[in-house]
């Protein structure tokens, strides 16, 4: 996988917009709020058989639309944020 690394800036901001998202109850998920497997492929670096692994082994939470795998981007940085920042 590939090293990612958050500048503090980028970390506050992004638990700013994660708080907002959870007070605001009439939040709506739009198409930029949404990642494909193809999209969580690139940002990690692997293919689609380490992705299956990572879904399998519930490292990596999604939902499924139909036969399509959709994640929530900022589920997935938070994801990232605590695994490899304890």
């Amino acid at each position: 996988m590939k090293k990612i690394e958050f500048t503090s800036q980028e970390l506050s901001i992004l638990l700013e917009k994660v708080q907002n998202c959870f007070e605001d109850l009439n939040y709506k998920i739009t198409k930029d709020d949404l990642m494909s497997d193809k999209d969580v492929m690139e940002l990690f670096d692997c293919c689609p058989k380490t992705l299956e692994k990572l879904k399998t082994n519930g490292e990596i939470k999604y939902f499924k639309l139909g036969s399509r795998c959709y994640y929530l981007k900022m589920m997935i940085y938070l994801q990232i944020l605590e695994k490899y920042n304890d």
